[in-house]
């Protein structure tokens, strides 16, 4: 079942929530480990997995968004009080806006600073803009604030899910791992 169904998230779905929430993991790890290495050969390939890594995480959103838009049924909300629905379909919503806006975010930091981005050494991925010293700054901070806010929703989605599975036992958890019932 590659597609999804009234009441299961499909294999495509699936795939790219978990392929995505590893590399976002791993993006994570790389950008907070690699501000504490000395500037080395080590770091700057840190630096790069990282970017390329970002620039794959974006390309994923940007397939993601076109799958859930254009091509894909989305499983029937289970019951739940209305307040909770909206609050998880607005943490989902805010979570997409993260899949974007942290790489891209971390793209405009790159491009400012006047530093390539190479993904995985196959192709340079071209700059936002010129380099610009007194947007770096600025880039930055918005690049760092996309970290921390999708830190906390990817936290809360996390809690949410563990709550569904393990205090309202339903089969939300489930669901996305492709599990029956």
């Amino acid at each position: 079942m590659w597609r999804s169904t009234h009441t299961h998230w499909g294999r495509l779905s699936r795939g790219l929530h978990w392929v995505m929430a590893v590399g976002f993991v791993a993006a994570f790890y790389l950008g907070f480990t690699m501000v504490l290495l000395p500037l080395s050969l080590t770091k700057m390939k840190t630096y790069a997995l990282h970017k390329s890594i970002g620039m794959t995480l974006l390309l994923l959103a940007l397939i993601r968004l076109g799958w859930r838009r254009w091509g894909e049924l989305t499983p029937t909300p289970l019951p739940a009080a209305p307040w909770a629905n909206r609050l998880a379909q607005a943490v989902h919503g805010l979570l997409y806006v993260g899949m974007l806006s942290l790489p891209l975010t971390g793209w405009w930091y790159n491009s400012a600073s006047g530093y390539p981005v190479q993904v995985f050494g196959w192709f340079n991925v071209p700059h936002l803009g010129a380099a610009d010293p007194l947007l770096k700054p600025i880039a930055h901070t918005a690049h760092l604030l996309s970290v921390w806010a999708m830190l906390s929703l990817l936290s809360l989605h996390v809690l949410a899910a563990l709550k569904h599975h393990f205090i309202d036992h339903d089969s939300t958890l489930r669901r996305m791992l492709g599990l029956s019932g």
